[in-house]
């Protein structure tokens, strides 16, 4: 039940992350005004990464209610789903303390950016819990 849970949770997070990326990063971002800002160059990687965290939360919400064990693919695409997440993570804070240099009005950009970072690296833990809690099929 509890590893029910923390999939869920973690596909959860991952929508959340997706939803603030698409509505609250992206507006932001095409309207920044910070001299030599290349929002044409950025906006398409947060595009990417909220179609990436959306399709993910997708796939771990089908699998929580689908699934009620774990087989050894399972366990591959939880860890790979963890080392990307890992990595999105550190995306993001890259991405945070970048816009927090162009001025107070991308300040709430770098807020939003480190939220979403926080709910990445939790998402990581969540995914570390539940390869090790989720029951082995045998």
């Amino acid at each position: 039940m509890f590893t029910f849970r923390s999939i869920n949770a973690v596909a959860t997070l991952y929508l959340f992350v997706a939803f603030i990326v698409a509505l609250g990063v992206i507006p932001f971002v095409k309207f920044n005004i910070f001299p030599d800002a290349t929002p044409g160059n950025a906006l398409p990687v947060f595009w990417a990464i909220g179609f990436y965290e959306f399709i993910i939360g997708t796939i771990l919400m089908f699998i929580a209610y689908r699934f009620k064990g774990r087989s050894k693919l399972l366990s591959v695409f939880f860890a790979v789903i963890a080392v990307l997440a890992l990595i999105t993570t550190l995306a993001f804070i890259d991405a945070a303390l970048a816009y927090w240099s162009h001025g107070t009005a991308m300040h709430i950009v770098t807020v939003l950016l480190l939220c979403c970072s926080l709910a990445n690296l939790l998402t990581v833990i969540l995914i570390i819990r539940a390869i090790i809690l989720f029951p082995s099929l045998k």
